[in-house]
């Protein structure tokens, strides 16, 4: 999911454990999160302010990223925390707070939803088809004067189905579209030029 949001960077899965004692307490804690992520501001900001990972994600992203300006998180996904684990939880929290890194721990629940999930598997199917400069032309000619067109008119544009739909699903991961799913994908979903592109 993280892969088809236009405003990640990188991603990486279980980047470090963290090992850390309490006083009186011989055995050692570890933490390893579940993901690192490298992402805008506005990604961060949002997520900070309680909305949905999946929306977050669905929204699309019109700007190039500046891989320069991205900022880092770590993301942790949890079904649910019991006693044990609210009290390691704070401790890590406190770890994280100390060396000013976000931390956002997020419950599966509210975060993850299954039809996006589907939605994101159908994106999935353009994620490796290769992308050259080729076919970059072909999208900009494509898209002509405008800065937005329907996912089914681009597609077409572009070769129908399945090449052209392929194409255009492969160009939003290689981060020279950006798709807005938050209504789905279908013919009538805006799909945007990135502003660099």
């Amino acid at each position: 999911m993280l892969a088809a949001c236009p405003r990640v960077a990188e991603v990486v899965s279980q980047p470090l454990s963290l090992f850390f004692g309490i006083r009186g307490i011989k055995r050692q804690f570890r933490y390893t999160p579940d993901v690192s992520v490298w992402v805008h501001p506005s990604f961060r900001d949002e997520l900070a302010a309680g909305k949905p990972l999946h929306e977050i994600v669905a929204k699309p992203f019109r700007k190039s990223l500046d891989r320069s300006r991205v900022v880092e998180l770590t993301l942790e996904l949890k079904s649910d925390i019991d006693d044990v684990d609210a009290v390691k939880w704070e401790m890590v929290t406190a770890i994280y707070r100390h060396v000013r890194q976000d931390l956002f721990v997020l419950k599966r629940g509210m975060h993850i939803d299954r039809s996006f999930s589907r939605l994101i598997m159908e994106l999935e199917l353009g994620a490796h088809d290769r992308v050259g400069a080729v076919e970059k032309a072909r999208c900009s000619l494509a898209f002509g004067h405008d800065e937005c067109l329907p996912f089914g008119i681009l597609s077409e544009r572009l070769g129908g189905q399945p090449s052209g739909e392929r194409l255009v699903k492969a160009l939003h991961f290689k981060e020279f579209v950006s798709i807005d799913l938050r209504a789905g994908l279908h013919a009538l979903t805006p799909v945007w030029i990135r502003e660099e592109a």
